[in-house]
Order: C-alpha cells, then sequence, then structure tokens
C-alpha cells in the first residue's frame, strides 16, 4: 500500500514537471510608459513582454483590442480598435491605428497574443491624449508686450554689463592609505 501510494506521489510529480511553464503577458506600454497622461499623439505606439519559464518562447502573432471601458475588454468587446490576427512576432512600438482619438481622451487596450506554446493575453491597461489640436487651446501669455524701446534698453544693459568666463585652476590631490 505504502509502496504503491509513493508511486502514485512520484508519477503525479512527475507529470506537473513536466507541464508547460506559465505563459503571461506583462508590462504593456504606451510610447514606453505605464500608463501615461496626457500624450500628444493621436497614434501612439503599444509595446508589451512575453514572459514564461521556457526557452525559446516566440509570438507568432497578436490581436489589440481598445476601447473606451475597461469592461467593455473585459468583455472582449472593442469599440475603438480590434487589430484582428496580426501574424507578427512584433511586440514593440506597434502603432495605434483605431478610431480617431479626441484630445483628453482615456483609451483602455490589452493584447492577445499566440507563441510557439500556447496562447495569453495581458491585464487591461490604459492611456490619456492630451491637448492634439493646437487650435484647442484657449490659453494666453501672462505678462505685458514690451514696447521698442524697452528692448533697447535692455539690450543697453547687456553691452554695459558683457558676459564673462571666469577661469580657476583646481589643484587636485590624491590621498592614497598604506598599511
Amino acid at each position: 500500500m505504502k509502496v504503491s501510494f509513493l508511486i502514485s506521489i512520484l508519477m503525479l510529480s512527475a507529470m506537473l514537471g513536466c507541464s508547460s511553464p506559465a505563459l503571461s503577458v506583462i508590462d504593456p506600454m504606451t510610447e514606453g510608459m505605464h500608463e501615461p497622461e496626457a500624450l500628444h499623439t493621436a497614434s501612439p505606439r503599444l509595446s508589451w513582454k512575453i514572459q514564461s519559464g521556457k526557452n525559446e518562447v516566440m509570438q507568432e502573432s497578436y490581436r489589440i483590442l481598445a476601447a473606451t471601458s475597461e469592461d467593455l475588454l473585459y468583455e472582449g468587446k472593442a469599440d475603438l480598435w480590434d487589430s484582428g490576427n496580426v501574424e507578427s512576432g512584433i511586440s514593440v512600438l506597434i502603432p495605434y491605428e483605431g478610431k480617431e482619438i479626441k484630445s483628453s481622451s482615456k483609451v483602455w487596450w490589452k493584447v492577445k497574443v499566440r507563441t510557439n506554446i500556447g496562447t495569453a493575453e495581458s491585464s487591461p491597461t490604459w492611456f490619456r491624449t492630451g491637448m492634439l489640436n493646437s487650435a484647442e487651446i484657449k490659453a494666453s501669455w501672462i505678462g505685458k508686450e514690451f514696447e521698442d524701446d524697452v528692448l533697447e534698453i535692455i539690450e543697453k544693459i547687456f553691452i554695459l554689463f558683457p558676459i564673462f568666463n571666469v577661469q580657476k585652476v583646481l589643484k587636485v590631490g590624491i590621498i592614497q592609505n598604506f598599511l
């Protein structure tokens, strides 16, 4: 009885040891940053890494889903962009090619990958756009416009007080300990 129980345990541990190591998609980034705020591009580039305990794992394809909410991604829906299955081993700086993103928008995205040992997907992440069109900026400079005579005075000050370099020679000493 003890021998058969011991053999069963050994066989079970051998089977568990032979199973393929976990495969995961980690470190999803937008423009090289984690969840960046105020991106000034309408086509940010997305990147991710594949993690596995096994050697020679290669990505064979990916599918990027982008949505206006995290909940849509959990449902497997993408209202902004579904790249479809792209046969590629590239996982760095993939340009966003979905619907036009408006200024100050939060975009949720995730990626599903297929590798030579299985499939995995990233956790949802996001990026937020800043002002994408300079015409949208309604700010103005705070300050007073200079008159020409004020600019002339400033120029004269720089002539009266020229900027010059001061050089000072430093002596460097080396201290050595001898035992």
